[in-house]
């Protein structure tokens, strides 16, 4: 879908299944299988940031975490720089958690309540053995806490004693201790307050020009991802549905999914234009609907195909990825 060079992570048929059932003895009479990753693929360009929208159950956190391998994928190929990371272990693993890291959704649960900030942000710099001594260690530490715009007091607190805010940006150097090259961003701005949200999300883009980093942002708000992505994908049950440069998007969405979360943003004056509207509840990803994954909510449906074929990708010549039958995905 993109066929720029500078490629640093490159997603090719990443598919993950989960048992239905967690407990061992269930699985033997429940073969089911939850379909939360099925056939995605995707491209980052170095020092750029990629939007991954959709509703929850979409299967975007599960996306995150295969890349950052935290969960091992069922197929696909995961590449970064080239390399197909899906299957590495040992020292190799280790080396990529340098190179590739994670900020969660939730601090409070992300953090080790029982450490202080200190102790929780030394932990990566430990393990990685990055610094050499005590007082490399204090001054590393301190650097960190100025990258995220906390003073070197807040070393010797412990999270309950932080705002929401405070403990994200704590979380943010915790991803920065290692010198990573790519962060994946899960929600970074979900849990917190609309004015504070602004704030870390101006951070995140200044520490990706200071630093060069390569984002991937995931979000279910439109127009959060709008404020921090060059490009934005959308996916729904499991799959890529749509994939376009930030102006494109918002311009010009080719697939009516992406169309009714645009509708759903809040704009001034509802009334100003009609806009698509979302119906119905994301399908259960044990059993998906045959067909377009998204036919049972679509008002744009052309007859059979819809329920019964599954589309096929194509790339339109302004570069947008849309999954859609044609009349519902080429134009509208």
């Amino acid at each position: 879908m993109n066929n720029n060079n500078n490629l640093l992570v490159e997603v090719t048929g990443l598919v993950k299944y989960f048992p239905a059932r967690g407990d061992w003895f269930a699985q033997l009479f429940d073969r089911r299988q939850i379909k939360a990753v099925d056939g995605v693929s995707f491209s980052i360009p170095k020092g750029t940031t990629l939007g991954l929208v959709g509703e929850s159950g979409s299967g975007k956190t599960t996306t995150g975490r295969l890349i950052a391998r935290l969960t091992q994928p069922t197929a696909g190929h995961i590449r970064y720089e080239g390399e197909d990371i899906a299957t590495l272990d040992g020292k190799r693993l280790k080396s990529l958690r340098r190179s590739v890291q994670m900020i969660f959704q939730d601090p409070s649960s992300s953090l080790n309540r029982r450490k202080t900030v200190g102790q929780i942000v030394s932990e990566p710099l430990r393990i990685h053995e990055l610094v050499p001594d005590k007082q490399a260690m204090k001054s590393r530490l301190a650097e960190l806490m100025g990258m995220v715009g906390l003073s070197h007091h807040f070393l010797n607190r412990y999270p309950h004693e932080m705002s929401g805010g405070q403990r994200q940006r704590v979380g943010i150097a915790c991803a920065l201790a290692v010198e990573p090259e790519f962060i994946i961003c899960d929600e970074p701005v979900t849990a917190l307050d609309v004015s504070i949200q602004a704030q870390i999300l101006n951070l995140l883009m200044d520490l990706q020009d200071e630093l060069d980093l390569t984002y991937l942002f995931i979000a279910h708000d439109l127009s959060v991802v709008k404020h921090v992505s060059e490009r934005i994908a959308v996916m729904y049950l499991g799959k890529i549905v749509e994939v376009a440069d930030k102006k494109t998007l918002f311009s010009d969405p080719q697939h009516p999914y992406t169309r009714a979360l645009l509708g759903a943003i809040p704009r001034p004056d509802p009334r100003a234009e009609k806009r698509a509207v979302l119906h119905g509840e994301v399908p259960s990803p044990i059993d998906p609907p045959s067909g377009c994954r998204f036919h049972p909510r679509c008002s744009e449906q052309i007859g059979d195909i819809c329920s019964t074929k599954e589309p096929d990708g194509i790339t339109l010549p302004n570069g947008t990825f849309v999954a859609c039958h044609p009349r519902s995905g080429e134009g509208k």
